[in-house]
């Protein structure tokens, strides 16, 4: 369509005036009539089947463009998503000027809509406590923020503390996390990212709707985050706590076979004096107090009974002694955290629920019949001892089984991001309940297990009959029954002809090259032969440089040769030849 004030070039004009048999001229008169313009212009968008943007298209393409402005901030995008929405549909496209006040009414009734869902139905109280987080703490140079901020990063007790206290602080804002489900995923992620990221006096200079927003976001990421760091920080202490276990193992090891030699040389000696008292039918009693005395021989012997018990160089007896550290933490460990598993784990988190309440309860021993199932066979001796139980051998047991399932997925814990129910990556069950009662499932199978049993029972059925009958054809394709015996034929790689034919067919769309070209272009992008051969020849400076260059091609020659030779004898094998007689074929080949 032609503007108000464009004229189309004077040989269209007469060209299409000689079809029409008019004057060129008259052109000028019809196209100073305005009305002319509306009345084609209506005309094209009825037989086009087209529509003029009007209020209504503003405001149903706002509402359209709404949610997509939550996830994506970028102008231009939307621009282009809405230009194709409106192609789509058939509707003249409006003017530069109105898609821009479009798209900037969107997206703040975007954000203006995100900030109330993240908002609704919270209190004045927890307002405040929101706004508190950007004030200065007491008795630090940090605001309350910044300490949550600031996670330690080293495994120890203390610090599983450090996060347990920030983890605590967090929850008792109040904010729920189910308000994350309230808005999509990414622009959860952006305004969580964005008041993490931003400075607190700009977080503080925004308007109190978006500012209450993008805190209630930070504070729900964060609790997911300081829920990770402790697990994974509970992780590494544990880790870290039976590596030093083992390292004092193997050095009480070392040690323990300084102390036999000492005690064997003793013993040795001991011995050497009974039999040398027998043959000379002395006393052995004095012949041993003579020689190594009595009172070094009776404590060699009780150190070489005490070092002989296997359970002193154990790692898990080490780990026992360091009860006292995860004593420090356990307990708020226990309490912050409700764990979660399948009925494989029940056992274990019985286990869990029993410490949790010992400690809170101030109990010292266990009960008769503690959960006990989850106990491995190398932490049973160290459990159970003289019919009792250990209670610091059981807590540690329970805790590194704990730290073992976890790792496994096995045990999860709500609102983690790395510790999370595998059920979450999956379809909810009332989404999943909703797709089924709305029509058949979106996959490839039968959803009726009786249908689906019955129609793998036939095929089945039917696969086995063909089976025997080929069977007892013997027309098995490369199998054998005969005299009793089950023979399978080993497989052979076999192309099919149409990928043969697919590969010459792309074989033939490269250009041809000489193999000296690639050589020479090999040569000179690597220049590994040049190399080898300045290696092979250095010990000659006399050697001319060309020839050098030469043998070195001449190796790489020699190597395309070789791997040439193991293709052909590659495929002679692979065709069913012989390989000794295809061997001697190439050989002769090459000889020639």
């Amino acid at each position: 369509m032609l503007g108000a004030d464009e004229m189309p070039p004077v040989t269209l004009v007469s060209f299409i005036a000689r079809q029409l048999g008019v004057n060129p001229a008259a052109f000028t008169k019809y196209s100073q009539r305005d009305q002319t313009r509306r009345e084609q212009l209506a005309e094209l968008m009825e037989r086009l089947g087209y529509r003029s943007f009007d209020r209504a298209s503003f405001r149903h393409y706002m509402a359209w463009l709404t949610p997509i402005a939550q996830n994506i901030r970028r102008p231009d995008l939307l621009v282009e998503m809405l230009l194709e929405e409106l192609r789509r549909h058939r509707i003249l496209i409006p003017t530069r000027s109105t898609l821009e006040l479009l798209v900037h009414q969107t997206r703040s009734r975007a954000e203006r809509m995100l900030y109330r869902a993240l908002t609704n139905g919270l209190t004045d109280a927890q307002g405040g406590a929101l706004d508190t987080l950007l004030n200065q703490k007491p008795e630090a140079a940090t605001s309350w923020m910044g300490w949550l901020r600031q996670l330690p990063q080293a495994p120890a007790a203390r610090n599983i503390l450090a996060l347990i206290e920030r983890l605590r602080f967090v929850r008792e804002l109040g904010i729920d996390a189910d308000r994350q489900r309230s808005v999509s995923v990414a622009a959860f992620e952006r305004l969580a990212t964005d008041c993490l990221r931003t400075t607190l006096q700009h977080v503080r200079e925004l308007a109190v709707p978006r500012r209450r927003a993008m805190l209630v976001a930070a504070v729900i990421r964060l609790e997911s985050a300081l829920t990770d760091a402790t697990l994974f920080m509970f992780d590494k202490f544990l880790g870290s706590m039976s590596r030093k276990a083992e390292r004092q193992t193997a050095e009480k090891s070392f040690q323990t076979l300084r102390e036999v030699q000492v005690h064997l040389r003793t013993l040795t000696a001991a011995c050497r004096a009974v039999i040398e008292a027998r043959e000379s039918t002395a006393d052995p009693v004095a012949a041993v107090e003579q020689q190594v005395g009595w009172e070094k021989f009776v404590q060699s012997v009780v150190e070489a009974e005490s070092l002989a018990q296997p359970e002193t160089t154990d790692t898990r007896r080490e780990l026992i002694t360091k009860y006292p550290t995860i004593r420090c933490f356990a307990p708020a460990f226990l309490e912050v955290f409700e764990f979660r598993g399948g009925g494989a784990v029940s056992n274990l988190l019985k286990a869990l629920a029993l410490i949790s309440e010992m400690y809170r309860d101030g109990k010292r021993t266990l009960p008769l019949k503690p959960p006990t199932a989850f106990i491995g066979r190398a932490w049973r001796p160290f459990v159970f001892k003289d019919g009792d139980i250990d209670r610091r051998a059981y807590e540690l047991c329970v805790f590194s089984e704990l730290r073992n399932r976890l790792r496994a997925g096995d045990v999860w814990v709500d609102r983690s991001r790395q510790y999370q129910d595998f059920e979450t990556y999956l379809i909810p069950k009332p989404t999943f309940e909703m797709l089924k009662a709305e029509g058949p499932l979106p996959v490839e199978i039968e959803t009726e297990v009786h249908r689906y049993l019955e129609s793998r029972r036939s095929a089945l059925t039917q696969e086995l009959a063909t089976v025997a009958t080929l069977a007892e054809r013997g027309k098995l394709p490369d199998v054998d029954l005969t005299e009793g015996d089950l023979k399978i034929t080993a497989l052979r790689a076999v192309t099919p002809p149409e990928a043969e034919s697919l590969r010459d067919a792309a074989y033939d769309l490269l250009p041809r090259i000489k193999i000296t070209d690639l050589l020479l272009e090999v040569d000179n992008a690597a220049r590994d032969a040049h190399h080898a051969a300045e290696a092979d020849c250095a010990a000659d400076a006399d050697y001319p440089r060309i020839n050098r260059r030469f043998r070195g091609l001449a190796m790489v020659v020699a190597l395309l040769g070789v791997l040439q030779f193991i293709h052909v004898v590659r495929e002679a094998v692979d065709g069913g030849e012989d390989f000794h007689e295809r061997h001697n074929a190439v050989v002769g080949e090459v000889l020639l």
